[in-house]
Protein backbone atom coordinates (compact mmCIF):
# COMPACT_ATOMS: atom_id res chain seq x y z
CA UNK A 1 0.00 0.00 0.00
CA UNK A 2 1.45 3.17 -0.92
CA UNK A 3 1.76 6.29 1.56
CA UNK A 4 -0.91 8.48 0.92
CA UNK A 5 -3.63 5.59 1.03
CA UNK A 6 -2.02 4.67 4.23
CA UNK A 7 -2.19 8.25 5.71
CA UNK A 8 -6.10 8.82 4.25
CA UNK A 9 -6.91 5.19 5.84
CA UNK A 10 -5.18 6.61 9.30
CA UNK A 11 -6.99 9.97 9.39
CA UNK A 12 -10.22 8.24 8.06
CA UNK A 13 -9.68 5.68 11.61
CA UNK A 14 -8.79 8.92 14.20
CA UNK A 15 -11.54 10.71 12.88
CA UNK A 16 -14.22 7.65 13.91
CA UNK A 17 -14.58 8.22 17.59
CA UNK A 18 -15.61 12.22 17.01
CA UNK A 19 -18.88 11.25 14.97
CA UNK A 20 -21.55 12.14 17.63
CA UNK A 21 -23.67 9.70 19.21
CA UNK A 22 -27.00 10.98 18.63
CA UNK A 23 -29.19 8.40 20.47
CA UNK A 24 -26.98 8.78 23.29
CA UNK A 25 -29.50 11.56 24.57
CA UNK A 26 -30.09 11.63 28.69
CA UNK A 27 -31.65 14.75 28.97
CA UNK A 28 -35.06 16.04 28.35
CA UNK A 29 -36.54 19.30 26.85
CA UNK A 30 -40.16 20.87 27.97
CA UNK A 31 -42.14 23.68 25.48
CA UNK A 32 -44.95 25.04 25.43
CA UNK A 33 -47.26 28.48 24.93
CA UNK A 34 -48.61 30.33 27.21
CA UNK A 35 -51.85 32.32 26.59
CA UNK A 36 -54.94 34.08 28.13
CA UNK A 37 -58.35 33.28 28.80
CA UNK A 38 -59.78 33.92 24.79
CA UNK A 39 -56.58 32.10 23.58
CA UNK A 40 -54.58 34.73 22.73
CA UNK A 41 -50.73 34.56 23.45
CA UNK A 42 -49.00 36.23 25.99
CA UNK A 43 -45.30 37.53 24.63
CA UNK A 44 -42.85 38.58 27.69
CA UNK A 45 -44.12 36.68 30.10
CA UNK A 46 -41.76 34.77 32.48
CA UNK A 47 -41.71 31.16 32.52
CA UNK A 48 -39.84 29.91 35.33
CA UNK A 49 -39.05 26.13 35.38
CA UNK A 50 -37.61 24.27 38.57
CA UNK A 51 -35.88 21.14 39.53
CA UNK A 52 -37.58 19.52 42.82
CA UNK A 53 -34.85 17.18 43.39
CA UNK A 54 -31.97 20.15 43.43
CA UNK A 55 -33.69 23.56 43.54
CA UNK A 56 -32.06 24.92 40.63
CA UNK A 57 -34.17 27.19 38.26
CA UNK A 58 -33.88 27.97 34.91
CA UNK A 59 -36.11 31.08 33.53
CA UNK A 60 -37.22 32.26 30.02
CA UNK A 61 -39.41 34.96 28.57
CA UNK A 62 -42.08 33.79 26.02
CA UNK A 63 -41.35 35.26 22.28
CA UNK A 64 -43.65 37.08 20.40
CA UNK A 65 -45.67 34.08 19.71
CA UNK A 66 -46.14 32.99 23.20
CA UNK A 67 -44.11 30.22 23.26
CA UNK A 68 -41.52 28.75 25.63
CA UNK A 69 -38.76 26.16 25.48
CA UNK A 70 -35.98 24.72 28.02
CA UNK A 71 -33.64 22.18 26.63
CA UNK A 72 -30.91 20.19 27.87
CA UNK A 73 -33.00 19.57 31.45
CA UNK A 74 -31.89 16.65 33.43
CA UNK A 75 -34.55 13.93 33.90
CA UNK A 76 -36.26 13.89 37.22
CA UNK A 77 -39.48 16.04 38.57
CA UNK A 78 -39.98 19.69 37.68
CA UNK A 79 -42.45 22.30 38.36
CA UNK A 80 -43.43 25.28 36.03
CA UNK A 81 -44.63 28.68 37.09
CA UNK A 82 -45.91 31.70 34.74
CA UNK A 83 -45.61 35.07 35.71
CA UNK A 84 -47.23 38.22 33.26
CA UNK A 85 -48.10 41.74 34.21
CA UNK A 86 -52.31 41.86 34.86
CA UNK A 87 -52.66 38.20 35.02
CA UNK A 88 -52.25 35.93 37.96
CA UNK A 89 -49.42 33.32 38.49
CA UNK A 90 -49.84 30.24 37.07
CA UNK A 91 -47.83 27.05 38.63
CA UNK A 92 -47.81 23.77 37.00
CA UNK A 93 -47.21 21.30 40.22
CA UNK A 94 -44.60 18.83 39.91
CA UNK A 95 -44.45 16.40 36.77
CA UNK A 96 -41.81 14.00 35.82
CA UNK A 97 -39.59 14.15 32.54
CA UNK A 98 -37.81 10.86 31.16
CA UNK A 99 -34.86 10.56 29.00
CA UNK A 100 -35.46 12.01 26.01
CA UNK A 101 -38.82 12.94 26.46
CA UNK A 102 -40.38 16.09 25.01
CA UNK A 103 -43.16 17.45 27.04
CA UNK A 104 -45.33 20.17 26.14
CA UNK A 105 -46.63 22.31 28.60
CA UNK A 106 -48.93 25.06 27.05
CA UNK A 107 -50.40 27.72 30.12
CA UNK A 108 -53.52 29.63 29.96
CA UNK A 109 -53.69 32.78 32.51
CA UNK A 110 -56.17 33.80 34.34
CA UNK A 111 -56.64 37.52 34.67
CA UNK A 112 -56.47 39.15 38.32
CA UNK A 113 -53.94 40.74 40.33
CA UNK A 114 -50.38 39.28 40.56
CA UNK A 115 -50.80 38.60 43.98
CA UNK A 116 -53.23 35.44 43.20
CA UNK A 117 -51.70 32.28 41.71
CA UNK A 118 -53.69 29.59 40.15
CA UNK A 119 -52.03 25.99 40.46
CA UNK A 120 -52.38 23.73 37.98
CA UNK A 121 -51.97 19.94 38.51
CA UNK A 122 -50.06 18.42 35.74
CA UNK A 123 -51.19 14.60 34.69
CA UNK A 124 -49.16 12.02 32.91
CA UNK A 125 -48.09 12.85 29.39
CA UNK A 126 -50.20 10.42 27.41
CA UNK A 127 -49.12 11.30 23.83
CA UNK A 128 -46.17 13.69 22.45
CA UNK A 129 -47.11 15.52 19.77
CA UNK A 130 -43.57 17.24 19.70
CA UNK A 131 -42.07 14.53 17.18
CA UNK A 132 -42.44 11.12 15.40
CA UNK A 133 -40.35 8.81 17.95
CA UNK A 134 -41.50 6.18 19.85
CA UNK A 135 -40.41 4.97 23.07
CA UNK A 136 -40.74 4.42 26.46
CA UNK A 137 -38.84 4.07 30.04
CA UNK A 138 -37.93 0.71 31.35
CA UNK A 139 -38.33 0.90 35.74
CA UNK A 140 -35.85 -1.54 37.32
CA UNK A 141 -38.43 -3.70 38.69
CA UNK A 142 -39.30 -4.87 35.35
CA UNK A 143 -35.96 -5.21 34.10
CA UNK A 144 -35.19 -7.87 37.31
CA UNK A 145 -38.49 -9.83 35.51
CA UNK A 146 -37.15 -10.04 32.79
CA UNK A 147 -36.81 -14.26 31.84
CA UNK A 148 -33.58 -14.81 30.99
CA UNK A 149 -32.49 -17.98 28.50
CA UNK A 150 -31.38 -20.52 30.39
CA UNK A 151 -30.29 -18.54 33.33
CA UNK A 152 -30.70 -19.52 36.69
Amino acid sequence: MNLPKLLVCALAFALIPAVPLFSQAITAKVVGSVSDPSGAVIPGAKVTIRNVQTNQARAAATDGLGSYEFSFLPVGAYTLSVEAAGFQKSEVRQFILNVDQVARMDVRMVVGQATQTVEVQAGAVLMQTEDATVGTVIDSPEVVGLPLNGGS
